[in-house]
């Protein structure tokens, strides 16, 4: 890689902001896109219930 280079900067899929590829909360949607995971939680879940409340 030349010295000059600029790594390539990803921005998450889902709230287009940066992600760092080498933090733990950094991962994949279902099509491979990169993503921080509380932005694919809330992609996939949005009307998740609290905790400990029992769904009818």
């Amino acid at each position: 890689m030349d010295q000059d280079s600029q790594p390539q900067k990803i921005n998450c899929s889902i709230c287009n902001r940066p992600l760092t590829l080498l933090r733990p909360d950094t991962c994949t949607d279902d099509k491979g896109n990169a993503v921080h995971s509380d932005c694919y939680v809330k992609s996939v879940a949005p009307d998740k219930p609290s905790e400990g409340v029992v769904a009818a």
